[in-house]
């Protein structure tokens, strides 16, 4: 009975704490009137990319248009690039470690033509093994990098502006 009390006293304890701090949970970017339209300039819609950063911005209470004869803040995702390259070789020459490097440059203006985030470089990395004997399920997690860099650019691209409003 005694390990329970103290127990709930830690815990209690360690809630304080992180309160006191100022720790709270990362919330949804909340976008301004002004941003209530918003277009994303070189980025294919189709794209996974494209499709996360449209539902991340409508979650932020954006509506996403496309056609560009209507008046909307343009979020431009520019210089996107991903490379791998391998970051350790065995006595043989062959590539043990591989990385993986996701970077843009991102910019947004408002309607008016007013810079609201200057361009910014992004870039994301990730290392993984590379093992030979097991070809098909390095290329398998290879592939869940890819796509959790790019949910990571997201993220971070929401973060930058969330960043530039303050």
């Amino acid at each position: 009975m005694q390990f329970k009390q103290v127990t709930r006293v830690l815990m209690m304890l360690a809630c304080l704490g992180l309160a006191a701090c100022g720790f709270r949970l990362r919330e949804d970017v909340k976008l301004p009137e002004r941003l209530s339209t918003i277009r994303l300039g070189q980025v294919d819609p189709l794209s996974s990319l494209g499709r996360e950063l449209e539902v991340a911005l409508t979650r932020g209470g954006a509506t996403v248009i496309t056609d560009p004869a209507l008046p909307a803040a343009i979020l431009r995702v520019d210089k996107l690039e991903e490379r791998r390259s391998p970051l350790t070789v065995d006595a043989a020459g062959r590539a043990q470690e591989y990385e993986i490097v996701l970077s843009s440059e991102v910019s947004l203006l408002d309607p008016d033509g007013q810079i609201v985030m200057p361009p910014q470089r992004i870039e994301l990395r990730r290392d993984y093994l590379f093992d030979t004997a097991q070809a098909q399920g390095t290329s398998n997690e290879e592939d869940l990098m890819r796509e959790e860099l790019q949910r990571e650019m997201v993220l971070a691209i929401l973060r930058r502006i969330d960043s530039a409003l303050r």
